[in-house]
């Protein structure tokens, strides 16, 4: 059991590495773009400065341009602020469902009478790491509710069958 545990933690632990390597790629990547993209801001001003400056003078084109960037950021602070207002408004409190809670509570008094003789049987037997797993998939359960578990089944059965299957092929 250990060893399928180590092997799957290992396994775990590969698949953590070649994410966090795609995601360092992807950040060089955005970096890259981003200080191209000022390069190329710049060359722009720099061509819009000159342009203007040969029409109606240095001066003019300064304004000019240091104007137009200013206009800009205007702009995008007034979409952020617009884009802010909605969000301020708080948010109407969920009525509070008696009944569901109701039934949480049968559900969990339920399975801390199913785990209790289990929980005993392990304690007498001196079984600590199975007590605590047994604890906390009973806690688990308990919170996620009955859909939840499904779908916590469902996923480790798949997660169990690929690794199994990636074994044997």
């Amino acid at each position: 059991m250990n060893e399928f545990l180590a092997r799957q933690m290992r396994e775990f632990s590969a698949m953590l590495e070649r994410a966090a390597g795609r995601v360092i790629v992807n950040v060089v990547l955005a970096v890259l773009a981003i200080i191209a993209i000022f390069a190329g801001l710049a060359f722009l001003a720099v061509a819009l400065y000159l342009k203007v400056a040969t029409l109606a003078g240095t001066f003019y084109a300064a304004l000019a341009v240091g104007g137009a960037f200013i206009l800009l950021a205007l702009v995008a602070i007034l979409i952020l602020w617009l884009r802010r207002i909605p969000t301020t408004r708080a948010p109407k409190p969920k009525p509070v469902d008696i009944e569901q809670a109701e039934r949480r509570a049968a559900l969990a008094a339920n399975i801390d009478e199913t785990v209790a003789p289990i929980l005993s049987a392990l304690h007498e037997a001196d079984l600590r790491p199975e007590e605590l797993a047994l604890r906390v998939g009973a806690e688990l359960s308990k919170q996620a509710g009955p859909y939840g578990l499904i779908a916590l089944a469902v996923t480790a059965g798949f997660v169990v069958a690929r690794s199994i299957s990636s074994k044997k092929g």
